[in-house]
């Protein structure tokens, strides 16, 4: 990446002068289509730097968290063409930080969950994939690759992946797509009948009727 660590110096250069001149949308600019095309040239580590660097820049000026920056971080991610370079992580990691509001309970975007969930789930990263299925808001993808995930775990266990799911969901206080997901993985298992299958189901009668006295009893009869 010789070339490209000649062009980031001279971009890192640009961009302290704009940012002590407060031209902002130059800096941006300059940021963007420079991270575009490193990370599009397979220059990964000059990329992902030039790339931190504009999300850092939407961290310490308050940038809004709107569609037009969240499209943005979007098209940056999709010039990753490896799944194994470490700066495709960091970036993940930042750009849902950055994402963190009140209106989405400082969980980060959706959108870019969704996104990133897809991207996980392609490279057969499921544990990362499922953390941001759970915050994103495509509960129907989630179940299709838990159906997936199971194909490739030990025959009797389809169970654990629903009933992990689902109460990742309810610790979110999402009962609206803990109830979806259940519904959507027993239609493609429409044999899986198990005592955890029953729990998960009961489980979530009882917090959609907002009934203690069911809840109760469901917790006395599996504590057994």
């Amino acid at each position: 990446e010789s070339r490209g660590l000649g062009d980031v110096y001279k971009r890192q250069t640009l961009y302290y002068r704009y940012k002590a001149q407060k031209q902002y949308k130059e800096l941006q600019e300059l940021l963007i289509n420079g991270a575009t095309i490193m990370l599009k040239n397979g220059e990964f580590n000059s990329g992902t730097e030039l790339a931190l660097l504009l999300i850092d820049h939407f961290k310490k000026n308050r940038v809004q968290v709107n569609k037009e920056n969240i499209g943005t971080l979007i098209s940056l991610f999709s010039c990753y063409k490896t799944d194994s370079h470490p700066g495709k992580k960091k970036f993940i990691r930042q750009a849902i930080d950055w994402s963190r509001t009140q209106e989405n309970n400082e969980l980060g975007d959706d959108t870019l969950h969704n996104i990133f969930a897809e991207s996980c789930r392609k490279s057969q990263q499921y544990d990362e994939a499922a953390l941001h299925y759970v915050r994103g808001s495509n509960p129907s993808n989630y179940a299709d690759m838990l159906s997936e995930w199971a194909s490739k775990g030990y025959p009797g266990e389809e169970d654990l992946f629903i009933a992990r799911a689902v109460l990742q969901y309810l610790c979110l206080s999402n009962l609206r797509d803990a109830a979806t997901i259940f519904k959507l993985y027993k239609q493609k298992h429409p044999h899986l009948d198990t005592p955890l299958m029953n729990f998960i189901r009961f489980l979530i009668l009882s917090l959609e009727q907002d009934a203690l006295p069911l809840f109760e009893m469901l917790r006395k009869h599996y504590a057994k």
